[in-house]
Formats: structure tokens, C-alpha cells, sequence
């Protein structure tokens, strides 16, 4: 989407340009150790200027002051936002970037309302004039969680991805694809939204939709491939990319009316009890069933082939599950979590080839964090057509690299760089 308000593609490919309102100029300030010289602060030195023209997300038209008395109330002060952050209402600010390396830019913002200060890190990646790669990171256990640090090693850049089950197994609840790796996890329904690029590079954002099956039982509905829950009535596959084990209690929700089922390398059926905890052969598979599931299973005694297939329509190389699309098409598409809170997205200018990775701090007196509302018109404001929210609160994270090394290059709510299930990271080719 090119406009005054985009982002726009400079000498380098990655040079930042908003179009403001005049407002007053605002500091923000510079993480000590992840980003610049230690103790410092960068003010932005950008002349502000006029409105853009592009229309700005709709919001109330104002009305002149009464002329009677005021009214006797007036609205909270701490009321969430209703329409989402344009250069008019909530100045933008941006500190001079960082160059990555050619192509990838790291820069910092701010936005300042009568909520608070927001401060966030934008990762720009110029996909048209860089070398970079794209790619999924994770653990080799779908279950294994691990910091983005340990996850994503040696990158040029890389924010969290999926949201996961924190609770209890760990993995990731969405569509997880590597493009070395292949198909890691894959829910048939729900949680589909995702971001994905092509095997030709093509990026996109939006939903996916999986097919799931066993090829010689056609009628058995399969919920999903190395997923936490295993929906009712339905059958759960699970291969060695899962973990070393299976525990029917931990995906079924302590479900007793279930069955598994041990599939082995070979393509047949070795074992088929209401055992819990399963051990997954390596090149075979586990079955858990529930409910209605059940009593399909029991028409496969051991010796019977089972054979698994799960497939992502259009065959992207690579996939990050996500939760709610924040723009489609350039337009707000969720505006469901109105608390302010640390957040993670990905968005794309499909015009002029731009990946965007962003996260926004919050919880602390630095960064008050925001609402999806507000992360979607970040978005727009950087010219994007399509947006995703991805893991968001203590999960946010974001690497760069930065003099000579691998930096964490936001202030992470808990403190510490939480576990996590899987990654978005750049690496050189």
C-alpha cells in the first residue's frame, strides 16, 4: 500500500518516511546494552510534516467546545481507544535505524497518548533488494520449548512466533512448517490463521487450510497432526517431530473414554490399547482417539497398514501459525483484545516487497503496551495490506544483530526471555 503514510523503500531499500502532524518532539529512548551506545537516547530529528493524504482509519468527527456550561462529566482518561492510532490523534516518532546489514533495517518508536507511552522495535527487510532468508525456528520437539536465543542462533534478526500451550505439553497450537524440516504441526480446524511464504519466496498472511487423513480409513476424522488437543470424536496424529512420548491425559484433557494406537516405521498397526503414555517409534506414529474415535480405532488390530497424510493447501515452504489477522486488505480486521499488553506482529507491503517484524513493549513504566486496535494501525501506518498478531505478553521478543553480535533488542515483560515454542528469524544466504 504506497502512500504518504508508508514505509518507503530508500537508496539502501529500508529508509523509514512518515508522514506526521505537527506535533512537539519526542524523545525515545535507547535500550542500554541490545541497541546503540549504553545510556543514551536518540530523539528523532524528522521535521514533521503535513497530514498524509491517504484517509486515515475512521474516527469520530470532533465538535466545537459548548458555549453553556461544560458538561458535568468527561469520558475516562483510561478508556480503551475505539479507532486505531493515525498521525493526527497519536504522534509517531522513530529513532534513526540501525542498518542490519543490506536490505534490513532495525529501527525504534514511540507513541505518546493519555494512556501512556509506547515504545516498540520494527525490523525491516526490503525482500526484493536483500540477501536474507526467511525461516521457521524451533526446537526438534514440538514439545521442547526453548528462548528465541537458543531457538534462533546466529540470525541476522528474529521475533517469537506462535502462541503455545503453556500450561502443559508446550507446542505450538498453530501451523507449524520449516522449509528444511517439512510439516511440524498442523490443526485441521482452528487456529489456521498463519504467516507463510511460498517456495518461490512469495510472502503471505491470512488463512490456511489442512487436510488431515488416514488414506485407508477415510471416514476417521483427524483433528490434527502433533496438536495439543485432540478435538471429541476425533483422532490425533502424532509422529517422532512431537517428542519422545505421547500422553493421552495431556491432549485429550484427561479424557477417559480414549484409545492409542501404535503405528510403527514399517506402515503397521503394533500396538492398539486405552494406554495413556505412548512411546512414538521413530518414522512411525501414535494415534489417540476420544469420544466417537474410539471405536474406529478398534477396527485397526496390529498387523492393519495405517497411513497418515497431512498436507497445507497451496504448499507453502514455510509457516508460522498466529492468532487473530489484524489488517486484511488494508482494512482493521480485529479489534477483539483491548488491553494493553506486549505485542508481537508481522505485517507485509505487498506494493513494494516489505516484510515488517514489530513488537511493542509493555507492562513496565517504559512501555504501556497495546491493545490489537492499536497494533493494526501501527500497521497501517507502515503501509501494510496484511497483518498478524502473533504470541504477545511475556512471549515477545526480538534479536538483532547489532555491533558484531546477536543482541535482544526489546525490554521483555518478564524480565527474562521466556520459553518459547517457535520463531520467525532472517539469516544470510
Amino acid at each position: 500500500m504506497r502512500s504518504s503514510r508508508a514505509l518507503a523503500a530508500g537508496a539502501a531499500g529500508v529508509a523509514l518516511s512518515l508522514a506526521l502532524t505537527a506535533a512537539p518532539s519526542l524523545a525515545v529512548p535507547s535500550p542500554t546494552g541490545p541497541v546503540g551506545t549504553p545510556g543514551t537516547a536518540a530523539t528523532t530529528t524528522a521535521t514533521p510534516t503535513a497530514a498524509p493524504t491517504a484517509t486515515p482509519p475512521p474516527t469520530a468527527t470532533p465538535t466545537a467546545a459548548p458555549t453553556t456550561a461544560p458538561p458535568t462529566t468527561a469520558p475516562p482518561t483510561t478508556a480503551p481507544p475505539t479507532t486505531a492510532p493515525t498521525p493526527a490523534d497519536q504522534p509517531f516518532r522513530r529513532a534513526n535505524g540501525t542498518m542490519i546489514t543490506t536490505g534490513v533495517a532495525l529501527h525504534s518508536f514511540s507513541l505518546r497518548d493519555d494512556r501512556g507511552l509506547m515504545t516498540g522495535r520494527i525490523v525491516t527487510v526490503n525482500l526484493s533488494r536483500t540477501s536474507v532468508r526467511v525461516d521457521h525456528v524451533a526446537s526438534a520437539a514440538a514439545t521442547t520449548r526453548a528462548p528465541l536465543t537458543t531457538l534462533a542462533g546466529q540470525t541476522v534478526a528474529a521475533i517469537n512466533g506462535d502462541f503455545f500451550d503453556i500450561d502443559d505439553t508446550g507446542a505450538a497450537r498453530g501451523i507449524s512448517k520449516s522449509p528444511t524440516r517439512g510439516l511440524l504441526q498442523a490443526p485441521t480446524t482452528g487456529w489456521n490463521n498463519a504467516f507463510f511464504m511460498t517456495p518461490a519466496g512469495r510472502v503471505g498472511i491470512g488463512p490456511l487450510t489442512v487436510d488431515n487423513r488416514i488414506l485407508e480409513f477415510p471416514s476417521v476424522r483427524v483433528s490434527g497432526l502433533n496438536t495439543p488437543t485432540v478435538a471429541a470424536d476425533s483422532v490425533g496424529v502424532y509422529s517422532d517431530r512431537w517428542g519422545a512420548t505421547v500422553n493421552a491425559d495431556s491432549v485429550t484433557g484427561g479424557d477417559r473414554d480414549m484409545r492409542t494406537v501404535v503405528v510403527a516405521a514399517t506402515g503397521r498397526v503394533v500396538l492398539n490399547a486405552p494406554t495413556v503414555t505412548r512411546s512414538v517409534p521413530r518414522g512411525g506414529y501414535v494415534l489417540v482417539g476420544r469420544g466417537a474415535a474410539v471405536a474406529q480405532l478398534l477396527t485397526m488390530p496390529p498387523g492393519t497398514v495405517v497411513t497418515p497424510r497431512s498436507s497445507v493447501n497451496g504448499n507453502p515452504a514455510l509457516v508460522v501459525g498466529g492468532s487473530g489477522l489484524l489488517l486484511r486488505g488494508g482494512a482493521i480486521a480485529n479489534r477483539a483484545d483491548t488491553t494493553l499488553a506486549p505485542r508481537t506482529f508481522i505485517a507485509y507491503d505487498r506494493d513494494a516487497n516489505l516484510l515488517f517484524l514489530v513488537v511493542i513493549d509493555g507492562r513496565s513504566t517504559m512501555s504501556r503496551g497495546a491493545t490489537h486496535l492499536e497494533a493494526a494501525g501501527i500497521a497501517q501506518l507502515l503501509g501494510a495490506e496484511e497483518a498478524i498478531n502473533m504470541d504477545g505478553g511475556g512471549s515477545t521478543t526480538m534479536l538483532a544483530y547489532v555491533a558484531g553480535k546477536v543482541r535482544v533488542a526489546n525490554r521483555p515483560s518478564d524480565g527474562s526471555l521466556r520459553p518459547i515454542a517457535n520463531g520467525v528469524a532472517l539469516y544470510l544466504r
